[in-house]
């Protein structure tokens, strides 16, 4: 499953299908819109879905707080946080200040508004100011063009998308500029499912970052490929997306795609910690629980 919805950051899991990533791994993959974090992770609870994308935020805060331990994170798809909120240029909304007073979108239970008090007590602004509605994926682009609301809590690399849908200019603020320590979208499985089929997540993992590292690499191309498979996609849009994308999936430091540091893992543990999100007090064995080394190797 995707993170959410189906859009050109979600090509690469089309790309490693149809490139044939995953048959030479000897997997058959049917690929699903998510419907963000809630959804997604029910859907792994009760093992309707095998993997899926979610933000490493809510899934460090889902775990860490014993909230939901049922799960392991694989890899990571960005390298930092995507997450964002996008606004119209006209709104005049060019900084986090400018949020209060404001009525935001998102999905219910979406990263964007689970990661806002963090983001909002980092840009020292008053999170109780702004405003919350929700919607369904799709529809979050539809209520910004119509006015409804003043911004969307989205992925950074949807502003194509935003502003096609607007006809007009965006503008946006990421997360990241304050969260400068939390990856973005990340791999997951029922540890279930990990017990019994280790070799095949294996597998599934190393064809999708090969997927990842491909569409970002040729993001036209990865365009074309999804918007064959799934209907009413533009390709000069994912394309944009992809472009957008590809430095938050190849690690600046050389590293293989997919990698996780643990010292990163650790202060993202502590930055949520310290804006109340996680329960104080220090977890030193949570990185390696949260994340599953023995699939993707990826905590280095």
């Amino acid at each position: 499953m995707t993170t959410l919805g189906t859009q050109g950051r979600d090509a690469y899991g089309f790309v490693a299908r149809d490139k044939g990533f995953f048959a030479e791994a000897g997997i058959e993959v049917d690929i699903q819109p998510g419907q963000a974090g809630d959804y997604n992770h029910r859907m792994i609870r009760s093992g309707r879905a095998q993997v899926t994308i979610v933000d490493a935020a809510g899934a460090l805060v889902r775990y860490g707080s014993g909230r939901d331990t049922s799960f392991q994170i694989l890899a990571a798809i960005h390298q930092q946080t995507l997450l964002s909120i996008v606004s119209l240029e006209a709104s005049g909304i060019t900084n986090a200040h400018a949020l209060q007073g404001r009525t935001l979108a998102t999905v219910k239970g979406a990263a964007p508004e689970i990661l806002f008090p963090a983001y909002a007590r980092l840009a020292e602004i008053d999170a109780t100011k702004v405003s919350w509605q929700y919607g369904s994926a799709p529809q979050l682009n539809s209520y910004l063009a119509a006015g409804r609301v003043d911004g969307i809590g989205i992925y950074l690399v949807g502003q194509p998308g935003v502003a096609a849908a607007a006809k007009r200019s965006v503008s946006a603020l990421p997360y990241s500029e304050y969260l400068r320590d939390l990856f973005g979208g990340v791999v997951v499985a029922q540890k279930e499912t990990i017990a019994d089929n280790p070799d095949l997540l294996r597998r599934f993992v190393q064809a999708l970052l090969r997927g990842a590292e491909y569409a970002v690499e040729h993001p036209d191309e990865a365009g074309r490929i999804l918007a064959e498979a799934v209907k009413g996609q533009d390709v000069r849009l994912a394309a944009e997306e992809l472009r957008l994308m590809r430095p938050y999936v190849i690690p600046a430091s050389g590293a293989p795609v997919g990698t996780m540091e643990e010292e990163r893992v650790v202060r993202s543990v502590a930055l949520l910690q310290s804006v109340g999100l996680l329960p104080g007090g220090a977890n030193p064995e949570l990185p390696r629980q949260v994340v599953n080394v023995n699939i993707a190797g990826s905590l280095r």
